[in-house]
């Protein structure tokens, strides 16, 4: 009965075997003796340009060991709304089947798709294309390198420079893209700020200090801040020049004079001088936040501080330029904006943000008289006197935001997955 049984069983295999193969032989032997491969993938453009490059399909023969000809490739856009030059066409003698796309305008990521037929009309396979289309005044998204993974960015009046994954960057000829600095005489950086006067300072994952004085074309090693120290650290630029260092286990460092000399300046600082924020009052008073939420004030210069008066919590603080005192700090449902007029000796709330499922923050930056915070877990706001706020993108993925010299709004993502761009245009 068990050989029976067994004999049926190897029948049965034999004839699913024998049925899959006849239905699915034609696609898998022959797919096995190609190499496909899309060309002209991750281009960047305006929308309802062109991108740069033709884009299509290689098509190797591996069997033959040459590239294949005379294959037909079906195009069809299938993201964005973009146009071809033409739908259909022939692989040529160097295994080429090469389109011109004009990019749409519906999406920022648009798609191509490309299907491949052997001589005979039978179906190979399918390769899509990816590119990005940018439209001012539009949150575009990018799913790329290195804009998914910025860390920091400062402009001067001539360009913007970002570091991201130990690497640093300055901005092209059109504000999306960015290009690799690769002769620079340091490895891993980190922070950039820029003083006053146009410098940039690059601090380093080693604890150095380095500085460009031609908008980031030559760099000069400037000094290693906290002595014995080859780690990272935080650096912050005040208006008057001054530079602030710290990292955890060391005391709050400043120097007056470029990084050429630094003195220890946290008397008074209980605990961690770790620095989260330091901002200036016009009459020259320092207020400083720590990485304990705790707040401080300086109206020595920054030689010794004392305790200021903030709401619990403060995940944020900055002054602006009327001398209010901006905090930001955590509610059971968000955030809170809270300001004071008075030096601290009250607050008054002026807007609530609800968060998403996740949060890690907030940051804010200062762009022709707008401010724009960026809310993880919620999105970016602006506001020009922390009155009246105007909810410019909602997103629960959303990390933080950064600016460019020429007015672009840069978004991260929580999980490094996407960057999102919005230009803005004045009037």
């Amino acid at each position: 009965m068990k050989t029976i049984i067994k004999h049926i069983a190897l029948l049965l295999f034999a004839a699913v075997l024998t049925a899959c193969t006849e239905k699915n032989n034609p696609v898998i032997t022959t797919t096995r003796n190609f190499q496909i491969n899309g060309v002209g993938n991750n281009q960047r453009t305006f929308s309802e340009d062109a991108f740069n490059d033709s884009v299509g399909v290689f098509v190797y023969n591996k069997v033959r060991g040459r590239p294949a000809s005379d294959l037909m490739v079906q195009f069809d856009v299938i993201r964005g709304g973009g146009s071809l030059e033409t739908n259909h066409l022939s692989t040529n003698v160097n295994g080429k089947a090469m389109v011109i796309w004009n990019a749409g305008t519906k999406f920022s990521i648009q798609e191509l798709k490309t299907n491949i037929y052997d001589k005979n009309g039978e179906f190979l396979n399918s390769v899509n294309i990816q590119a990005y289309a940018f439209s001012q005044n539009r949150w575009d998204t990018v799913r790329l390198e290195p804009d998914i993974n910025i860390s920091y960015m400062a402009y001067n009046t001539d360009t913007t420079l970002m570091t991201a994954s130990s690497n640093i960057y300055a901005i092209g000829d059109r504000y999306f893209d960015w290009e690799l600095q690769s002769n620079v005489p340091f490895i891993s950086p980190r922070n950039i700020e820029v003083a006053p006067e146009g410098n940039f300072f690059l601090s380093t994952w080693n604890g150095e200090l380095y500085k460009s004085t031609d908008s980031g074309a030559s760099w000069e090693y400037v000094s290693n801040p906290i002595q014995g120290w080859e780690g990272f650290f935080e650096m912050q630029i005040t208006p008057d020049g001054n530079i602030w260092v710290s990292t955890r286990g060391h005391p709050l460092h400043c120097s007056k004079n470029g990084g050429e000399t630094w003195s220890v300046s946290d008397s008074g600082i209980d605990g961690n001088s770790r620095v989260a924020d330091i901002a200036r009052f016009t009459d020259g008073d320092f207020l400083m936040r720590n990485f304990n939420k705790k707040v401080y004030i300086s109206s020595d210069d920054g030689n010794s501080w004392e305790a200021f008066p903030s709401p619990d919590y403060t995940t944020k603080l900055l002054i602006t330029d009327q001398d209010e005192i901006i905090a930001i700090h955590p509610t059971q449902e968000g955030y809170t904006i809270s300001k004071s007029s008075d030096m601290g000796e009250s607050y008054q709330e002026k807007i609530d943000i609800p968060l998403g499922p996740m949060t890690t923050g907030v940051n804010v930056k200062h762009f022709r008289e707008t401010y724009y915070i960026g809310v993880s877990g919620a999105g970016v706001y602006a506001t020009k006197n922390f009155e009246q706020f105007d909810a410019l993108y909602e997103n629960t993925k959303f990390r933080g935001i950064f600016v460019t010299g020429n007015g672009v709004l840069i978004g991260t993502h929580q999980d490094y997955k996407e960057a999102y761009y919005r230009k803005l245009s004045f009037e």
